[in-house]
């Protein structure tokens, strides 16, 4: 599973350099929070060498999106993948940039239906809003899974993106099912690596490496028991 960050802000990014992110996805919320021009944050996104940059348009008309796409592949082809919301417009797009060669994120996917036609246009990686979903009463979980079975079914090559994880049950639940990658906010991060039992046993060889160490370095000299 790939892990992406939800996020534009670098500081924020770089703060979580020791997990190991497969990149970054924004969508227009998320760029307005940083409240500065969007081509020189891109500049700066590029700049971290991530392996892949999840950008939206913003347009609404396929002509648009198609443009804005193409601007976007062009800041730095292979690590931006431009996303596009599976509106009509939208899956029209999807479809001639498909055409083209390009590689798209279908997203703001909220069923399999959906899903289905972004992969069918093209679309290279679907991205399912597990957690909004949740909030309507479904389960995002078992929707991205139920696509992933659609895609294999119909032996479409698209991957899921599950957006939006906001708990270690979903989490659970997506790895069970396989799916590929989801979007994550840097908080949560720690959130997948901590346990108290884990802690509890870092402590415990701590205690026991000093009763016979000096310091706590491996270098450390055996402490001096005296005579018996």
């Amino acid at each position: 599973m790939d892990f992406y960050l939800d996020s534009a802000n670098l500081d924020e990014i770089c703060s979580v350099s020791w997990f190991p992110i497969r990149g970054v996805t924004t969508n227009p919320t998320i760029v307005a929070k940083e409240n500065r021009p969007f081509l020189s944050l891109m500049e700066e996104l590029i700049d971290l060498k991530l392996p892949q940059i999840h950008a939206q348009v913003l347009a609404d008309t396929t002509e648009e999106m198609v443009e804005e796409a193409k601007m976007l592949i062009r800041l730095s082809p292979g690590t931006i993948i431009p996303k596009i919301p599976v509106t009509p417009a939208g899956i029209h797009a999807i479809w001639r940039l498909a055409q083209d060669g390009y590689k798209i994120t279908a997203t703001g996917v909220f069923t399999v239906g959906q899903g289905l036609a972004a992969a069918k246009s093209g679309a290279q990686y679907i991205a399912p809003y597990i957690n909004r979903i949740d909030q309507t009463g479904q389960s995002g979980v078992s929707m991205a899974c139920e696509l992933k079975a659609a895609l294999e079914t119909y032996n479409l090559p698209a991957t899921i993106l599950a957006a939006s994880v906001k708990t270690l049950y979903q989490l659970k639940g997506l790895i069970e099912g396989g799916i590929q990658g989801i979007t994550v906010q840097a908080d949560f991060l720690n959130q997948v690596v901590y346990h108290p039992l884990t802690e509890q046993a870092v402590e415990g060889f701590t205690q026991d490496w000093l009763k016979t160490f000096a310091l706590r370095t491996l270098d450390a000299p055996v402490k001096s028991r005296g005579k018996e």
